[in-house]
């Protein structure tokens, strides 16, 4: 029989066995006979010997394990006391299957620095308070953001009423107003006019208007005015409290220029 012949009869063959196998299935199941079923019962009975010993292999763990443990509490502890007061504990992690246990330990006793090696820190209400730092500025602040506007736009972006000269100062024209906000408020805490000069100098003439807090002479009574002047004589600055603001003008205008600087401020309005 040739190569190709072999090939042709086993096909024939495999397509007629498939064939009966489609027919025996189509048709109704046959009764399991008596040996399938006394093999299944050996299985089923074997399966639930399996379990039951599994079972107990888990039970005498768990003994183990906490034999192991009331040893260990009565030589650590001398006594079983403390380590029966954890059983409930060993018995709630070991029934928790991939659960997750937060244990907090706390006692009733009030707290005691009777015996401390180092000072305690202080309390909460007995920290002193941070001051702020005066950098005589537009303040210094962690988290804040600045604007620069046009005077007119101030006058309505500030949390105050913001003063003004009534006129430029001489020599001077008003370049632009920078604006404070610090972080959470809607409207500016701080102001800085800048004026630079029409004669040619360099150095500008700024006006600073901020809350009172942020100054460091906030305690200066209202109206009275503290001048200071610069380490290399040209102009200086002036300060002075209105109400709820602090105003310091810098520049070089020497003192007598800068106060009638100062009288000329008017309220803008609101």
């Amino acid at each position: 029989m040739s190569e190709n012949e072999w090939d042709t009869a086993f096909d024939l063959k495999f397509e007629d066995a498939m064939k009966r196998i489609d027919a025996s299935v189509s048709g109704p199941l046959p009764d399991s006979d008596a040996a399938a079923q006394a093999s299944w019962k050996q299985l089923q009975q074997r399966l639930l010997r399996e379990q039951r010993r599994a079972v107990w292999t888990r039970r005498i763990q768990w003994a183990s394990y906490a034999a192991a443990s009331l040893l260990a509490g009565a030589w650590l502890f001398h006594s079983l006391q403390t380590t029966e007061a954890f059983r409930p504990m060993f018995e709630l992690v070991y029934k928790m299957k991939g659960g997750t246990v937060s244990v907090q330990y706390s006692t009733a006793e009030p707290p005691s620095r009777t015996g401390a090696k180092t000072a305690p820190p202080p309390d909460d209400d007995e920290l002193p308070e941070t001051a702020m730092q005066d950098n005589r500025d537009l303040p210094e602040e962690g988290a804040y953001r600045r604007k620069q506007v046009s005077a007119a736009e101030a006058k309505a972006e500030t949390q105050f009423v913001l003063p003004v000269p009534k006129d430029p100062p001489d020599g001077y024209s008003l370049q632009h107003v920078l604006l404070h906000y610090s972080a959470g408020a809607s409207k500016a805490g701080a102001a800085k006019l800048v004026y630079r000069s029409t004669k040619g100098s360099a150095q500008p003439l700024t006006i600073l208007v901020r809350k009172r807090a942020y100054s460091s002479h906030s305690g200066m009574p209202d109206g009275q005015r503290s001048w200071a002047p610069d380490a290399g004589g040209h102009g200086g600055q002036l300060e002075w409290n209105v109400e709820d603001i602090n105003v310091i003008i810098r520049g070089g205008l020497g003192e007598r220029e800068q106060n009638e600087l100062a009288d000329s401020m008017q309220l803008a309005e609101e």
